[in-house]
């Protein structure tokens, strides 16, 4: 009886080893476009610390991503700006830790830190 197109014997001893070389490409480029989109969505915000004045509106650790916490402060009554800082093992989907100012008694540099400041007709 012939083999079907497509059976066994039309195989290769190799060809699962080029389904191998593919997967190993394909994923890594998948890794490295994600690489380089996921830094990129949060590069929208500043990237400092701001440590609060006398006051401070709140802190939530619910909030993911430096967007997130800023629309928590657009929501926050007598916020004026928001400082984030990332979670420290999984900054991409962890929550991190959203800072909820009035006032402002400091501001740093920071390479992992992102803060804003709100309009006055924001949170009003």
């Amino acid at each position: 009886m012939p083999f079907a197109a497509g059976s066994t014997a039309d195989r290769t001893p190799f060809d699962h080893v080029k389904k191998e070389i593919f997967l190993t490409r394909f994923l890594t480029a998948t890794a490295a476009l994600a690489c380089i989109a996921l830094p990129a969505a949060a590069q929208d915000h500043e990237t400092c610390r701001l440590l609060p004045g006398a006051t401070s509106a709140g802190i939530s650790y619910e909030q993911i991503g430096p967007a997130a916490c800023e629309q928590f402060s657009r929501d926050t009554e007598g916020c004026t700006t928001w400082s984030y800082t990332p979670h420290n093992f999984n900054p991409d989907s962890g929550p991190g830790e959203c800072r909820t100012l009035t006032d402002v008694s400091d501001d740093e540099a920071s390479d992992r830190d992102f803060c804003g400041f709100l309009d006055e007709n924001d949170n009003a």
